[in-house]
């Protein structure tokens, strides 16, 4: 969320007439491609993801009802859905989860808050990731051009 409000701030139309200098909107602009690139595993991620079917290492049980029902046509009820151990049978790609606790850490378990999905979480990255996009914000502006940004979320993007 903050990085959607930081991108907002950085272009509202008012910024500069009351004086946010270039090298503060700059900074705007790479803490929200931080911000996206840690999501997508990148940096201090860890190679993390939070973002389900994105990366090598994402999140394979997401708390979301319809993703964690069995395929084999079964009811689906708390004990072969929300507890059930392994990863969920059906992959919601693109869901991004509630992600890591105040310590960095992250549980892949559905029984877990840091597991569940809701467009809360997917509405302001995907603002995030069309501001990076409409203002061509790029890593090698920020941080020395270290970053998953250009190698991991665009080679998602759509090419039509």
């Amino acid at each position: 969320m903050a990085a959607v409000l930081a991108m907002v701030y950085a272009h509202n139309p008012k910024s500069k007439t009351r004086g946010l200098a270039d090298y503060v909107i700059g900074n705007m602009e790479c803490f929200a491609l931080q911000q996206v690139t840690y999501a997508l595993g990148g940096q201090m991620g860890k190679g993390r993801s939070f973002i389900v079917g994105v990366g090598s290492d994402y999140p394979s049980k997401p708390k979301q009802r319809q993703a964690s029902c069995p395929t084999d046509g079964s009811t689906c009820n708390i004990q072969n859905a929300l507890l059930a151990s392994g990863p969920n049978p059906h992959v919601i790609t693109g869901a991004i989860v509630a992600g890591p606790d105040g310590t960095d850490r992250y549980a892949d378990d559905r029984t877990n808050d840091q597991s569940r999905v809701s467009p809360a979480y997917n509405i302001p990255f995907m603002g995030t990731i069309a501001g990076l996009l409409q203002y061509d914000v790029k890593p090698s502006q920020c941080q020395m051009g270290q970053g998953l940004y250009q190698s991991t979320f665009l080679s998602f993007t759509p090419t039509k």
